[in-house]
């Protein structure tokens, strides 16, 4: 009975089902001479939807060239499909979009396709046609955080195209990877250290400026330190979209690919000159022990931990200052950080393995001290643990330390002698030996000559 009933529910809404607008699904892989189709059926009883669909602008994939619109009738379906033509093998997503209607909202699901190799097929354009271009009202920019920053300091470097809302034009942008690769070359080519960060897809945000409304698709955003003491340059850069000439036909539109560049006008970052040398950043300082319990012999760990914003790249390992109370090994560094506007936020953490020699208690500012170029104050500062060692035990100068210290290989130096030694000792056993030997020979010489 209850097959029969699933049997009948099913008869009962499939039908229903069947009569929603829907995309249809795409295949996982193709080759390059294939196009990737998103593809919409709607029933027939949707025509008022179907008339309204052929006015949707599908979206513009990065690194896709947007082909021919088709609009297929059947006799129970209308179909709209929408080219795209991969211009090289690799894998292309296809991100999440809305299409809001009365009757219903279509929701199209992200889709990665892989594009196979093989030969690149180009879909000619109808000679009959006559195609108009519409160019993009874009901008493309390449600006700087600031126009002037100490020699050291943060800056950010931001490349976007700029497109104001009341564009309607359609367009692509192609080579994203290797036109972001060329525009990081030329700014590394300049004297700096560079924040690298994961790749990231063009990054896409609304912004208003003197009254007009804007969407920003971000091709590169990075911090940088200029090591120069007199000028950075923000390099001028052509950047190559693609945009259509475009006719509507009784069965969809036909579109033609042109290539156009748009070029960013570059401009240079006055640099003041960093004379004392020092990580410019806002920095504070954490610490920890591994243990409480300190006793002269027994190594400990001490983390000191840096966070804040600022040049992590150039911030070196605290200076220490010489000491016969404690043995202090070159530290163990970490780091992470992340861009964080105009600067670098994250931390820089040493880690150092530590034997105590004497006993008391001893003040961490009188072993380990930082200094830096505090970006707020715009002054020098010194950063230095408020830790107190406080050791037990007795005192070690002059005998073996026991450590357990990680490396063992060291653990015997402070009982070892350094008393210089000859290569070949005279042993006194061997000594007498041949005394005897020599007695031996010299009785044996006196009982053959009486004889």
């Amino acid at each position: 009975m209850k097959t029969i009933f699933y049997i009948i529910i099913t008869l009962i809404f499939l039908p229903l089902c069947a009569q929603e607008i829907k995309f249809l699904p795409i295949p996982n892989e193709i080759r390059l001479h294939e196009k990737i189709v998103i593809s919409l059926e709607i029933p027939k009883k949707f025509k008022r939807e179907y008339k309204l669909l052929q006015q949707y602008r599908f979206p513009d994939i990065p690194d896709l060239i947007k082909e021919n619109t088709d609009f297929i009738e059947s006799d129970q379906f209308y179909v709209i499909s929408q080219y795209y033509r991969a211009l090289e093998p690799g894998n292309y997503t296809l991100s999440v979009f809305r299409i809001p209607l009365k009757s219903q909202e279509l929701v199209f699901n992200e889709k990665i396709v892989r594009v196979k190799s093989g030969k690149l097929n180009i879909r000619p354009t109808p000679k009959s046609l006559e195609l108009q271009l519409a160019a993009p009202d874009l901008q493309f920019k390449i600006q700087a955080s600031q126009q002037q920053v100490l020699q050291g300091q943060a800056l950010q470097i931001q490349a976007a195209l700029w497109i104001p809302y009341e564009n309607t034009k359609e367009f692509s942008v192609i080579k994203i990877n290797q036109q972001k690769v060329a525009l990081l070359q030329k700014i590394k080519s300049q004297p700096c250290l560079v924040a690298e960060s994961a790749a990231e897809d063009l990054q896409v945000d609304s912004l208003k400026l003197n009254g007009q409304s804007y969407r920003r698709w971000t091709l590169l955003n990075l911090v940088v330190f200029p090591l120069d003491s007199n000028r950075f340059s923000i390099p001028s850069f052509p950047f190559e979209i693609v945009c259509y000439e475009a006719a509507k036909t009784e069965t969809g539109i036909e579109r033609k690919a042109i290539r156009r560049v748009y070029e960013a006008n570059g401009s240079t970052i006055k640099i003041n000159k960093n004379t004392h040398g020092l990580a410019v950043g806002s920095f504070i300082l954490q610490e920890n022990l591994s243990t409480t319990k300190l006793k002269t012999g027994k190594s400990f760990a001490l983390t000191l931990t840096f966070q804040g914003e600022g040049n992590f790249i150039s911030l070196p390992a605290p200076t220490l200052s010489g000491s016969e109370i404690l043995d202090i090994y070159p530290p163990s560094v970490s780091n992470g950080w992340q861009q964080n506007g105009s600067t670098l936020k994250g931390y820089k953490r040493f880690t150092y393995q530590i034997t105590p020699k004497e006993p008391g208690e001893y003040k961490g500012q009188d072993f380990f001290t930082l200094v830096y170029f505090n970006q707020k104050t715009r002054s020098i500062d010194t950063l230095s643990p408020k830790i107190v060692f406080k050791i037990k035990g007795e005192s070690l100068k002059n005998t073996y330390i026991s450590t357990n210290h990680p490396d063992d290989f060291y653990s015997g130096v402070h009982s070892a002698s350094n008393a210089l030694e000859p290569l070949k000792k005279k042993d006194p056993l061997a000594i007498y030996a041949n005394i005897l030997i020599l007695l031996m020979l010299l009785i044996s010489a006196v009982i053959v000559i009486k004889k």
